[in-house]
């Protein structure tokens, strides 16, 4: 049964109070920093042309997948940070905080290495790239894994306002860097390096804006134990992660770089749209778990994770009517040699409005204690996504096809969540137990 309207509206708006300036302000810092990723992806698609920007976002997916590589160090310390905080033990808390720092470097430096050896074969043989390219790859990648600690650390202690200093600054530096070193003539390598500032700014800026900087100090035992807890969630992102991007790979084994080129494009409006029902969740996350942690039953967690639907929802659907629009007038007055992904880009912005109408229900069963069935879903809809998209470029449909797989498994996606997350609040095995927050996936950057 649908739920009247009147009641819809006072969803939204208890869901907009609920989080007061946290969301508007966090929001604002967030689309500075997608907007500068954004344009700079833009201008690179016209100067670079679509077979180098095919590169460049296969490049862009291997800094991105790459932040995985930490082992569920930073996602364990995501956890038993407030779960210390809580207790009133702030000692602990800095402890743990400076061992996850240690443990972050050390698999920055192996994920880098990992980086720099297989980076030539994902595109195309041991001569396409420079060694000043791997060399630049390599140091994005290691600085990514620091950067997705300092924003595991802003969250644990609630610090989104200080995190938004330092998306901005980040959205700020991406173009001018960019801009220029396209301009001198750096090409992709101009990209990486504009990355690689892009990452220093943000790790300059967390020195003045953490509650606390890390002073990492390795502990075995401990950092083993934060691995442990955490892996479960790094599966679950990672999973996210392939559903999301998974489309982007096939373009580009299966139908070249031209056509990751002009897929890129698609990629970019996928990530630019799933950042608005992640920056939602990044901020009613905490509170959900906090309900939880105080003994709420799943039908309240259930009715918040609803709220959160409905705000990610309404204000995805807009946004992808945006994109949607400004694809169909622009693209082939901007970037004509890119036309060939207006269609897609319709397509895959449909999907992703349908699937953030469930954006909260991932969370909800995490927090349910439902990880399997989370990760079984997650599973089952890649599989069928690949699977899909393999069948439909076979019978010649191209990234159109490889776009209708991907909008058809995010709102399948979607609806499977919503029922999981619905059943699982009203199972009769759901106690009241504290559960810690956990850190969410990070965003799916644009190339």
């Amino acid at each position: 049964m649908t739920e009247p309207a009147p009641r819809r509206r006072s969803a939204l708006r208890t869901a907009a109070t609920t989080l007061g300036w946290d969301l508007p302000v966090f929001a604002a810092a967030t689309f500075v920093d997608q907007g500068g990723r954004l344009l700079l992806s833009l201008v690179a698609a016209r100067l670079l042309g679509p077979a180098d920007f095919g590169e460049w976002v296969v490049l862009a997916l291997i800094i991105q997948y790459a932040g995985f590589g930490s082992l569920g160090v930073p996602q364990g310390a995501g956890r038993e940070v407030p779960k210390a905080l809580g207790a009133g033990d702030d000692a602990g808390a800095a402890a743990i905080e400076d061992r996850a720092a240690a443990g972050s470097l050390v698999s920055a430096v192996g994920v880098a290495a990992l980086s720099f050896a297989l980076a030539p074969a994902l595109l195309g043989g041991p001569s396409t790239l420079p060694v000043t390219t791997l060399v630049l790859l390599a140091v994005c990648v290691f600085l990514q894994q620091l950067f997705l600690l300092e924003q595991v650390l802003y969250r644990s202690r609630l610090r989104f306002r200080q995190a938004s200093v330092q998306l901005v600054a980040q959205g700020l530096a991406a173009p001018i860097a960019g801009f220029g070193l396209l301009i001198a003539g750096w090409g992709v390598d101009g990209l990486l390096a504009a990355r690689a500032v892009v990452l220093t700014v943000a790790l300059v800026a967390a020195t003045r804006t953490l509650a606390r900087v890390p002073r990492p100090v390795w502990d075995t035992a401990v950092i083993r134990r934060l691995a442990k807890i955490g892996l479960p969630l790094v599966a679950a992102g990672m999973l996210l992660l392939l559903l999301v991007t998974i489309d982007r790979w096939l373009v580009a084994v299966v139908l070249g770089r031209t056509a990751a080129g002009w897929y890129g494009l698609v990629g970019t409006a996928l990530s630019g749209l799933l950042v608005i029902p992640l920056l939602i969740s990044q901020q009613f996350y905490p509170r959900l778990a906090r309900a939880r942690g105080g003994g709420a039953p799943g039908a309240e967690i259930l009715r918040l994770a609803r709220q959160q639907d409905l705000l990610a929802g309404v204000l995805t659907a807009a946004g992808s009517v945006v994109v949607a629009v400004a694809a169909i007038a622009l693209i082939p007055v901007v970037l004509p040699a890119y036309v060939p992904a207006i269609r897609p880009i319709v397509t895959v912005a449909a999907g992703v409005a349908v699937f953030a109408f469930a954006s909260a229900d991932g969370n909800l069963l995490n927090l349910l204690d439902f990880q399997r069935r989370y990760l079984t879903i997650q599973a089952g809809v890649l599989v069928l996504d690949i699977a899909a998209a393999l069948i439909l470029m076979s019978l010649g449909a191209g990234i159109d096809g490889v776009a209708a797989a991907t909008a058809s498994s995010m709102a399948l996606y979607g609806l499977v969540l919503h029922i999981a997350a619905d059943r699982a609040a009203s199972a009769p095995t759901v106690g009241v137990a504290p559960v810690e927050p956990e850190i969410p996936a990070p965003p799916p950057s644009a190339p």
